[in-house]
């Protein structure tokens, strides 16, 4: 037997759990930056406008057949304006994270998440 067959079931499983903590760190620091800059209010204000901005992208793109750039640019125009309208002022990257963070609730929450091994 080879020592790499043995070595890469443990590396892939190490690779993994070192690939969560570095996205619930940055998801982490993420909100509090967020919550330092903006408020709470502000930033759970921010999570709805995301979240009612990709349902209404959503239901445009069946309409007008967009594919996932043009959704995603129309999401980010929309929430950017929506964003301004209540006196909330935060960078397109942000913007981002926060509309990411609405799809993956609305849409990708149900997937089945790999088993721990």
């Amino acid at each position: 037997m080879d020592i790499w067959e043995f070595l890469a079931p443990a590396l892939e499983s190490v690779l993994a759990g070192v690939a969560t903590l570095v996205v619930s760190t940055l998801g982490f620091y993420l909100r509090n930056w967020l919550v330092a800059r903006i408020g709470q209010e502000k930033l759970i204000m921010s999570g709805d406008i995301a979240r009612a901005a990709v349902l209404a992208v959503e239901q445009q793109a069946k309409k007008y057949g967009w594919d996932g750039e043009s959704k995603k640019a129309e999401a980010i125009q929309l929430v950017d304006a929506w964003l301004t309208q209540h006196g909330i002022d935060i960078d397109e990257a942000r913007v981002l994270a926060l509309i990411e963070a609405a799809v993956y609730e609305e849409f990708n929450h149900w997937l089945p998440q790999p088993a721990a091994e």
